[in-house]
C-alpha cells in the first residue's frame, strides 16, 4: 500500500512539473513573440529615422544662423569674395558635414539604447515567468513593457553637437562687430590708439580670426 501511494505521488508530482515546465515555455514564448515582432523593429527603425530628422532639424537651423553670421562679418570686415570668405565658407561646410554624421551617430545610439532595454525588460519578464506568471499576463506585460520603453525613448533629450559645432563662427561674427566699433571710434577720434591696423585680430600684419574646428 506504502509503496503504491509513493508512486502515486511521484507521478503526480511529476505530471505537476511537467504543467509547470509547459506554461513556462508558453510565458517565455508569449514574451518573445512581442519583442521578436516585426513591428518591434519598425518602431524602432521610426524612432532612430524620427530622431535623426529631429537633430537634423537642429543643425540646419545652426548652419542658416551661421551662414549669415559669417557673410555680415565678411562684409562688415570689407573681406567679401576675398580668400578669408573663401575659407570661412569651406570651414561652414565641413562643419556642417561633420554635424550630419553627428546627428546620424546620435540616433543611431539612442536606437541601439532602446534596443537595450527592450532586452533589459524582456529579461525581467522572463524571470517572472520562471517564477510561474501565465502566458496571457506575460502577453500583456511584455506589451506594456514595450510601450513605456518607446515612450521613455522619445522622452529623452539627447545632446545636440549642433549647439557648439559653429560657435567659433559665432565668435567670428562678435569679433566683427567689435572690430568695426574700433574702427568707426577710430574714424570719429575717440578710439584712436584703440585699433593696431598692422597686428589687431583683424588686421594686414595678423591673422583673420581664430575658431574651432
Amino acid at each position: 500500500m506504502c509503496g503504491g501511494s509513493s508512486n502515486r505521488a511521484t507521478a503526480q508530482a511529476e505530471q505537476n512539473e511537467r504543467e509547470r515546465q509547459a506554461q513556462i515555455a508558453r510565458s517565455v514564448g508569449a514574451i518573445n513573440q512581442a519583442y521578436n515582432a516585426p513591428e518591434r523593429q519598425q518602431q524602432i527603425d521610426e524612432y532612430r529615422a524620427a530622431t535623426e530628422a529631429l537633430l537634423m532639424q537642429d543643425l540646419d537651423r545652426e548652419k542658416g544662423d551661421a551662414d549669415r553670421n559669417a557673410r555680415f562679418a565678411m562684409a562688415r570686415l570689407g573681406l567679401s569674395g576675398g580668400s578669408a570668405d573663401v575659407d570661412t565658407n569651406q570651414r561652414l561646410a565641413e562643419t556642417y558635414q561633420r554635424g550630419v554624421l553627428e546627428a546620424v551617430r546620435q540616433a543611431q545610439g539612442a536606437a541601439a539604447q532602446l534596443q537595450g532595454q527592450d532586452q533589459q525588460s524582456r529579461q525581467n519578464l522572463i524571470a517572472l515567468a520562471q517564477s510561474g506568471v501565465d502566458a496571457t499576463t506575460s502577453a500583456q506585460q511584455a506589451a506594456e513593457s514595450l510601450r513605456v520603453n518607446l515612450a521613455n525613448a522619445r522622452g529623452q533629450v539627447l545632446p545636440n553637437a549642433a549647439n557648439q559645432a559653429f560657435a567659433g563662427f559665432a565668435d567670428l561674427y562678435r569679433q566683427s562687430q567689435d572690430q568695426r566699433g574700433r574702427a568707426d571710434a577710430k574714424r570719429t577720434g575717440a578710439g584712436a590708439g584703440l585699433y593696431d591696423d598692422g597686428f589687431g585680430a583683424f588686421g594686414r600684419g595678423g591673422g583673420y580670426w581664430n575658431f574651432g574646428g
